[in-house]
């Protein structure tokens, strides 16, 4: 009687610890855009892809965490430099993720025609995180903390991404 108690004890104990592993095993997992195979491989990213409606809800979701990204922006996305004279220190990415009227053929798209979400990259020294241009495209990869996302304005949402620093 005594053993059989000791015996439902003991799996009662394992079932209760193996669950609480599981829980600490969930919480320490990399959050990453791609969730697949960011660390090997990155997303080519064009406005009005599924991809840039992906990276966007990845954004909202994931405020206030450190995510690990690796994307190609694609040439046709509007990127803005900071200027060597100004105190400006990040870039802008504007990326559009969907039409809600027609484009004119002589015409960008704009937030009177779309949604999308603007994203400021900080620069930081002393982080192995990186934005620049790369065979044609612009490369967005590290580990960045997603500081801000708000909105919208004039129908576009911001956020802002903070590289992390090396301890």
């Amino acid at each position: 009687m005594t053993a059989n108690i000791l015996a439902v004890v003991g799996i009662i104990v394992s079932i209760v610890s193996a669950y609480f592993a599981y829980l600490a095993y969930a919480s320490s997992r990399e959050i990453t855009f791609p969730k697949r195979g960011a660390r090997k491989h990155h997303l080519i990213v064009k406005n009005f892809s599924s991809e840039a409606k992906d990276l966007h809800e990845f954004l909202a979701k994931n405020r206030d965490r450190k995510v690990y990204i690796n994307l190609l922006f694609d040439g046709d996305i509007e990127v803005i430099y900071p200027h060597e004279e100004s105190d400006q220190r990040s870039y802008s990415v504007r990326l559009w993720d969907e039409k809600f009227s027609d484009i004119p053929q002589d015409e960008k798209p704009s937030h009177m025609n779309c949604t999308g979400v603007e994203i400021c990259i900080d620069q930081e020294k002393d982080t192995i995180s990186k934005f620049g241009y790369d065979r044609g495209n612009h490369r967005l990869q590290g580990q960045f903390y997603i500081y801000a996302y708000a909105g919208p304005y004039q129908g576009v949402m911001s956020a802002v991404l903070l590289p992390v620093k090396l301890s």
